[in-house]
Parts: structure tokens; C-alpha cells; sequence
């Protein structure tokens, strides 16, 4: 396994002393360089509280956060910050410049980057992302799906270690949410990315290299997708969706077919179908 790029231990977050539940409750953890990490859990399980205590945006109650090898404080805020790109679920929530040139460029103005190596950035991202001829539009002006694109250059011209996706897709359709991972998918494949994805979508989930399942503000569960997605009728129960494709598996080995013990999609279980009944 790759070198820890965020070790997490103990961490425990609390809203306001009058709420008695923690949103995050003593949670430990490990994130590897270069993997792509998907968290997932019902609404209020804690997924995005975690999510803004690794960039520093709430402060732990207790616990510690080590990002890259270096301690979460105030010392070293800004410096973690330059390490990991947060997406967030609204990209408006995000935007500050008149053009989309203008906000990607923001955060690099921010840490007094030289024009050309700025200019050069921006180029690069918004090309990345097919957002190029949209530079000198308004963000406001712009699709859900364009919106994030461009959220998603904004992080890209800022170079990170870590990429974070805090529900980014989930006020895309399927296409717009596809084109989009694949944008994601090939940025991960350049640069070694480390990829955290927070997410109800579990088609998306499934292409992480590891899950975790938050309830409560810890961790239910951990392992691979595959892993996961035999719990079934147990991820039901915290409000979660099982894939269709692990749903009519299950609902054909009631019907006593042999269906294959290891995660499929809905394409990869469709070409076994089609396989099986070339046999029959």
C-alpha cells in the first residue's frame, strides 16, 4: 500500500455545546497517497462536517488531523490549504470572480503567483475541463454541469495533492455526472491524485478503490466496493440505496442462479447474463 497522506485519530466535532449528539465522534482513519477514497452514509451521518474539518473550515473539538505530514493548526492552515482542493455540492457557494477566467484564477492572485504562470494555469484547467471558451462569461450565466466544471478548474489550476468532492454530482444528470468523473478519472491517472469522494451516488462509489461508511459521525463500515455491497438489505437500513445491478443479483440467487460472488456493474452483470444464456 502507498505511503498515509491524511491520518486522522480521535477526532470529535460538536456543532454547539446544546446539541448533546456529535457530528463527528471520535473517528480514527487513514487516506493513501494516489487512492481514491469514497465515503457515503444518510444525510446528517457526518460526511461533510468531516470533509470541512480536513481543510480547517470547522475546528475539531478533539482529535488530530495530519495532511502530508504536517499537524492541522493554525500555523499550518494555509499551508494544508494549498494541498487539497475542496469542490463543494453548490458550486455557486464558491465563486467570487466577474468571469470564469477571474475565479479560476482567484485563489492563484491569492498566493501572489506571477501573471504568466497564473495565465498559463488557467489556460490548462479550463482546457482540462472544456470550459476554455467560457472564460469571459458570467459563472451565474451557466449550466449546473459547466458550473462545476469550472469549480472543478479552480481546483485544478491550484495543482493539489488531494481533491475532495463534497456531493459535487449530485445536481448533475447521469450524463453530466459521467463527464464530469471522467474528467476527475483522468486528472487522478496524471498526477497521482488522492480522490475523496462524498457521495449518495453508490454507481459513482463503486469506482473507488476503497469505501468507508459513515453513521452517526463514525465509521460503520470499511473495505472495497465489492465488500461493501454485500452488506445489501444493511446499507438499506441506514438509508442507503444498494446498486441495481447487486439488487437483481440478489433477487436471481432467490431464484437459485449462481450469480458471481465479486462486485459487477450493470454492464459487466448484463454481458455475464448474456454469456450464461449462450450456455443455457
Amino acid at each position: 500500500m502507498s505511503n498515509p497522506i491524511i491520518e486522522v485519530e480521535g477526532l470529535t466535532f460538536q456543532y454547539t455545546q446544546a446539541d448533546d449528539r456529535l457530528a463527528i465522534n471520535n473517528l480514527s482513519t487513514t487516506i493513501y497517497e494516489g487512492e481514491w477514497l469514497a465515503i457515503i452514509g444518510h444525510n446528517g451521518s457526518g460526511k461533510s462536517t468531516f470533509s470541512k474539518l480536513l481543510v480547517g473550515l470547522l475546528e475539531a473539538k478533539a482529535g488530530t488531523i495530519k495532511v502530508d505530514g504536517q499537524v492541522l493548526s493554525l500555523e499550518t492552515l494555509w499551508d494544508i490549504r494549498s494541498k487539497v482542493g475542496l469542490v463543494f455540492q453548490n458550486p455557486d457557494n464558491q465563486f467570487v470572480g466577474a468571469t470564469v477566467e477571474d475565479d479560476v484564477a482567484f485563489a492563484l492572485e491569492n498566493q501572489g503567483m506571477a501573471y504568466e504562470e497564473m495565465h498559463a494555469r488557467v489556460e490548462t484547467a479550463l482546457k482540462r475541463v472544456k470550459m476554455w471558451e467560457f472564460r469571459d462569461m458570467e459563472p451565474a450565466s451557466l449550466s449546473g454541469g459547466q458550473k462545476q466544471r469550472v469549480a472543478i478548474a479552480g481546483v485544478i489550476a491550484l495543482e493539489p495533492k488531494i481533491m475532495i468532492l463534497d456531493e459535487s454530482t449530485s445536481m448533475l444528470d447521469p450524463e453530466g455526472r459521467e463527464d464530469l468523473m471522467e474528467v476527475v478519472r483522468d486528472i487522478k491517472q496524471d498526477r497521482n491524485l488522492t480522490v475523496i469522494s462524498i457521495t449518495h451516488d453508490l454507481n459513482e462509489a463503486a469506482e473507488a478503490d476503497r469505501m468507508l461508511v459513515f453513521k452517526e459521525g463514525t465509521i460503520l463500515k470499511e473495505g472495497t466496493p465489492a465488500e461493501i455491497f454485500t452488506y445489501g438489505n444493511k446499507l438499506t437500513e441506514i438509508g442507503l440505496d444498494v446498486p441495481f445491478a447487486e439488487q437483481l443479483k440478489t433477487a436471481l440467487a432467490k431464484r437459485g442462479v449462481a450469480v458471481p460472488s465479486e462486485y459487477v456493474d450493470e454492464e459487466g452483470l448484463g454481458e455475464w447474463l448474456w454469456k450464461s444464456s449462450l450456455k443455457m
